[in-house]
């Protein structure tokens, strides 16, 4: 007999603050991680609960947050990074790439910045 749990499958405030917590440690798969939450095309394909998931977290869809964070993710070693950059940059204006070469540049660990942050 299979019985399905009523419970999620994960927790998105503790997933979202173990992935913080990694990236500000330098992983680089969970900067990645948070470089896809953020990507306009990615939140395009998720379903529209995932999309109210992450939102409830203060989330959103913004390609200079997922620049950022796929630039630090190749800093720390994540060679598909950059790929997933060039997909963020071609979503993005002159001014909004400038703005997320400064947030790269202003990044210290112990930030985990979202756009409502």
């Amino acid at each position: 007999l299979f019985i399905r749990s009523a419970l999620p499958l994960y927790d998105l405030p503790e997933a979202t603050q173990w992935l913080c917590s990694a990236s500000n440690a330098h992983v680089g798969t969970a900067q990645l991680k948070l470089g896809f939450w953020h990507l306009p095309d990615i939140w395009r394909a998720m379903k529209e609960y995932e999309r109210a998931a992450l939102r409830s977290e203060g989330l959103r869809a913004d390609a200079r947050v997922a620049y950022m964070w796929y630039s630090l993710a190749g800093r720390n070693g994540i060679a598909d990074a950059t790929s997933f950059r060039s997909a963020a940059t071609a979503q993005m204006t002159d001014e909004e790439i400038r703005e997320a070469e400064q947030m790269v540049r202003d990044w210290q660990p112990g930030q985990c910045p979202t756009p409502s942050s």
